[in-house]
């Protein structure tokens, strides 16, 4: 199991109890400094309030780091030890307001239960549900991108020009604590990679971008492949579709084409050979696991049976194959897939409740669905079955406005509250149908911002998405430890 998924060795989860023992616990930090519950500044001096700081944070280094607050933490430290070196310059209040702030930061980290998640997790069942969520790479620029679209050009651009289109519909939607980042900048991914984690994801599956030998797109990948102290499982999805100035991948205005000339089969294996091969690569019975967006786009049905003949030849075992439910496919047997994965919002059936909402735009040509009555959907269709093995996708929200303005597809009135709702539902028809070791939900999106679609922090929601998802796993662990083996 990965380690630093799975759950933490016996000594970290020592320093674990012992550190959130302390930081839960603020009456007793400041008796043991002889204060009151509100420190009195006359009873406590500067260096008894640095040293306390000081001496947590070297004390809880790495569980610090883990939990991703230690970077930010010691800067703020740094930054004021600088700054009130001299004696004349001590501020009491500077340092008491530090520790105090980091206190109340892990007590809100504390009661959201994401510390206790990995280790609930870690102490459940072989059941536990993974969840996997499809990435973008698509924030930094690339010459392509700056010819078709214009110098600069990456996914912000799109989503900051996004506006309302009816009342109540939320645009812009823009980032938060990480901010219009840009990803060729590896602390960026590292920093990802930490929210991630500490939130409860169990992996990223990046979109791969592969035209018949022309990647793009390729840097943060690349970049995180060759980082191996970047520790997270991941995984690819092959985005095989054209790119089009309507980013619907039709063959209308198209920029780039996907096209399948002979011997495709084996040049398209060959270029993932060594993401496939990498240890923190997502695996089902030892097999890599590998998504095909568009199956129905493959020209021969035996295009899956290469890439296993190529595998077993070069001595490397099994593919595990997955079909997306995208464009109307639905059974991914005849084309020799393991199995499929679902991807909402394609394949739904869904009222549309455009002419219930107040337009703002009188021209808007898009198409506007109501989250809550889409998750009430999914709670009553909950006992369909398949006969194949079907992996289960949630989405926090849903709105391609910044990509199609004036024409998008908008799922409105999502809350943190519905999309836990749908992603424990999720999670539980995943431990229902699948085998342990298939127990895998996907979400998307981490980062489709322009879509809509993503956890990562925002302006109006902050972590809230993040936090939904953590309490769905820690209530599931709770459940399966109650259930026993």
């Amino acid at each position: 199991m990965h380690k630093h998924v799975s759950g933490l060795q016996d000594d970290s989860i020592g320093q674990r109890r012992i550190f959130y023992e302390h930081l839960g616990c603020r009456r007793r930090a400041v008796d043991r400094m002889g204060l009151p519950s509100k420190p009195d500044p006359l009873r406590a001096s500067k260096s008894d309030w640095k040293g306390e700081a000081r001496r947590l944070l070297r004390a809880s280094r790495s569980i610090l780091r883990e939990e991703g607050f230690y970077s930010l933490l010691l800067a703020a430290y740094e930054k004021l030890s600088i700054r009130y070196r001299k004696p004349k310059h001590a501020q009491i209040g500077a340092f008491r307001e530090f520790y105090q702030s980091m206190l109340s930061a892990a007590e809100s980290h504390a009661n959201l239960g994401t510390q206790s998640v990995t280790q609930e997790l870690d102490s459940s069942r072989v059941d536990r549900v993974k969840l996997i969520a499809f990435y973008l790479p698509q924030f930094h620029p690339i010459p392509e991108n700056d010819a078709w679209w214009g110098t600069g050009f990456t996914e912000w651009t799109n989503v900051t020009k996004a506006v309302p289109q009816f009342v109540g519909h939320y645009q812009p939607r823009l980032p938060g604590e990480l901010g219009f980042y840009d990803l060729r900048v590896i602390d960026v991914q590292k920093r990802q990679v930490e929210l991630a984690r500490q939130y409860g994801i169990y992996g990223f599956c990046f979109y791969y971008y592969w035209f018949d030998g022309k990647q793009l797109l390729e840097r943060p990948l690349n970049q995180f492949l060759s980082h191996k102290s970047i520790d997270f499982p991941f995984c690819l999805c092959w985005a095989n579709e054209n790119w089009t100035r309507r980013w619907d991948g039709q063959e209308n205005q198209r920029l780039i084409a996907q096209t399948y000339p002979l011997g495709w089969e084996i040049r398209f294996i060959k270029s993932i050979e060594n993401a496939l091969l990498d240890k923190r690569y997502i695996r089902i019975r030892g097999k890599p696991l590998l998504i095909v967006y568009n199956p129905k786009k493959l020209p021969t049905p035996n295009a899956v049976q290469k890439w296993r003949n190529y595998w077993k030849e070069h001595g490397n075992g099994d593919l595990y194959v997955v079909a997306a439910r995208t464009f109307g496919f639905v059974d991914p047997r005849p084309f020799g897939f393991d199995a499929a994965v679902d991807f909402p919002p394609h394949n739904l059936l869904i009222r549309n409740a455009t002419y219930d909402v107040k337009l703002l735009n009188p021209r808007f040509l898009g198409e506007v669905f109501d989250y809550g009555k889409f998750v009430e959907k999914q709670v009553a269709l909950r006992h369909r079955k398949h006969p194949f093995d079907l992996f289960h996708t949630v989405f926090p929200s849903w709105d391609n406005e910044p990509r199609r303005a004036g024409r998008g597809h908008i799922f409105a009135f999502s809350t943190p509250e519905l999309y836990g709702k749908w992603l424990r539902l999720a999670c539980e028809r995943t431990i229902a149908e699948l085998d342990a070791d298939k127990r895998f939900v996907f979400i998307n999106a981490w980062n489709e911002w322009a879509e809509g679609a993503y956890l990562e922090p925002d302006r109006k929601y902050g972590r809230a998405y993040l936090q939904a998802t953590a309490a769905v796993l820690k209530s599931l662990a709770r459940n399966n430890a109650g259930n026993g083996p």
